[in-house]
């Protein structure tokens, strides 16, 4: 399915890092930035929506990681996956 704005964009990204990392794995989540980028390389330089976000992986709140998850504009499948703590 097509994503058509960057609230799309956000929760699809959200529901793709629940589904890795579990709900009680993806605590406090903060959207830094939501892009569409007219062209990214690993997605065949298609039209990829970028979004940056941060997490607590657990309710201790001890461990904060930052995530760039870049989704398909037309299907809205995940493309990449990067991130850093």
């Amino acid at each position: 399915m097509a994503i058509t704005n960057a609230i799309e964009a956000i929760i699809k990204a959200k529901e793709k890092l629940v589904e890795v990392n579990g709900v009680l794995g993806v605590v406090m989540f903060q959207v830094e930035s939501s892009n569409l980028l007219e062209s990214y390389p690993k997605n065949n330089n298609k039209p990829t929506w970028k979004v940056v976000c941060n997490f607590f992986t657990n309710l201790n709140g001890d461990k904060k990681v930052t995530r760039e998850i870049f989704l398909d504009k037309e299907t809205g499948e995940v493309v990449d996956l990067n991130g850093y703590h």
